[in-house]
């Protein structure tokens, strides 16, 4: 895996963990100092994942067997996908994206176990 990946993918967990300390601001209400930190830790963790996901396209067309190049090609389309979500405020969008990257990740990764036993 490109190391540019596990870094983005360490500061996404990170980010992760630390904004589930801060709360959101209710909508219309006035914007606090906690809800600004909420914010910015949000904003870090999509672009984190977003850097993740085209670090990891281009890990995956150099090293994929040819029997999983779908594999390479679906982080292909989620990655763009994942950018236009996140520069377009999206958020609803891109953590759907996260979620389906994630369960199809782990979805190929059972079928690969499955066929090598």
């Amino acid at each position: 895996m490109a190391a540019g990946a596990v870094v983005s993918l360490v500061v996404f967990g990170c980010a992760r963990i630390v904004i589930s300390w801060l709360p959101m601001d209710a909508p219309g209400a006035e914007r606090t100092a906690h809800g600004t930190a909420h914010w910015l830790l949000a904003v870090v963790t999509f672009a984190a994942i977003t850097s993740a996901a085209f670090e990891l396209r281009h890990a995956l067309s150099a090293a994929t067997p040819p029997d999983h190049s779908h594999i390479a090609g679906l982080v292909h389309w989620l990655s763009w996908l994942l950018l236009v979500a996140v520069s377009t405020s999206s958020m609803r969008l891109a953590s759907r994206l996260i979620s389906c990257a994630v369960c199809s990740s782990t979805d190929m990764s059972t079928s690969s176990d499955h066929a090598a036993r």
